[in-house]
């Protein structure tokens, strides 16, 4: 098996992001099962962490919604989570009473979420791009490529020698 180099590997990962941004299946299923699974860790960690880290388990799966159902799913995800977490893990419990140091707690995690969302939301601008700029550079091979051969018989009188370069330039295959 050859390996395959880093652009490649690059545009594979990047092609198989799509696809997974073009299921609802799995961007939904990234936002509520993302966060049902951070309230589920947090909720096991409970008599370890008590009420000191609210938030922490929800960044990982903030940033999986994001990444899969973009910005505004990304925000959906911060909100539900403060919501979630206000209502479990800050005390009391199952209300949504706040003093002073819980309400600074809760909109230091809004901010670090809109900050997660907006990076990430970046990283999947420069994804597509990246996927333009490979798209590109491909067909400007092709067409080097056919300008490379095109030369090259023009040069050629008709002759043995044309047709062996015809034979080389059809098993010529552009980067993938």
């Amino acid at each position: 098996m050859s390996s395959l180099s880093d652009a490649e590997r690059v545009h594979r990962w990047a092609r198989q992001l799509r696809q997974l941004q073009r299921n609802p299946w799995w961007v939904w299923g990234s936002l509520v099962g993302g966060v049902l699974v951070a309230t589920l860790i947090r909720w096991a960690l409970g008599e370890l962490v008590h009420d000191r880290i609210p938030f922490t388990t929800y960044y990982p799966a903030i940033v999986a919604a994001t990444l899969l159902g973009g910005f505004w799913r990304g925000v959906l995800a911060s909100i539900l989570s403060a919501v979630v977490a206000w209502w479990l893990f800050m005390p009391p419990a199952f209300g949504f009473a706040l003093d002073q140091g819980q309400l600074v707690s809760l909109i230091t995690f809004i901010l670090v979420c809109l900050l997660l969302v907006g990076t990430v939301t970046a990283l999947n601008a420069a994804v597509d791009l990246l996927l333009v700029e490979i798209d590109f550079r491909r067909g400007a091979q092709i067409a080097l490529g056919q300008l490379a051969l095109w030369q090259r018989l023009r040069r050629m009188p008709s002759s043995p020698a044309g047709t062996r370069v015809l034979k080389e330039y059809s098993v010529m295959k552009p980067m993938r």
